[in-house]
């Protein structure tokens, strides 16, 4: 799996993914070697094998904010915003995250604050607002 790493860091993708399939078709259920083959994928611009091995990681630690974002950005950015919508509404219910950490998390991977919104708002029929955006921003938890 360091070996993978490696590879991936030097962005030599071909290898890393080499690397990780062999590791994979030994330990299966090894989500984080899942999410790496995946952002390895995406770099290959292989979306379906990234949204795969993604869902795959986040299907295995459901409970893991970072293979969620990682899904639910793959989802939103191939155009699927329903199930993406769906996939983070059910995990905000499920686990009633802390606010910023969600919205932060969202917003430094590039999804729409909007989206988030939308999402918060359904898990927990209240809406969301922002009370600035400079840095150190405030998010409103109680409105």
């Amino acid at each position: 799996m360091i070996e993978s790493y490696t590879y991936f860091e030097l962005e030599e993708y071909h290898e890393s993914k080499i690397r990780l399939e062999t590791y994979i078709s030994k330990f299966s259920n090894a989500a984080k070697a899942h999410n790496l083959i995946g952002i390895v994928f995406d770099e290959l611009n292989d979306n379906i094998k990234a949204l795969y091995h993604y869902h795959r990681a986040y299907e295995i630690e459901s409970n893991n904010i970072e293979f969620l974002i990682a899904y639910v950005v793959s989802l939103f950015n191939h155009g699927n915003i329903k199930l993406a919508e769906s996939v983070l509404t059910d995990f905000i219910k499920a686990n009633k995250p802390n606010r910023n950490l969600i919205l932060g998390l969202m917003c430094i991977n590039s999804i729409p604050y909007k989206f988030t919104k939308v999402c918060w708002s359904k898990a927990h029929n209240s809406s969301l607002k922002v009370v600035s955006l400079k840095p150190n921003t405030v998010l409103d938890t109680e409105k």
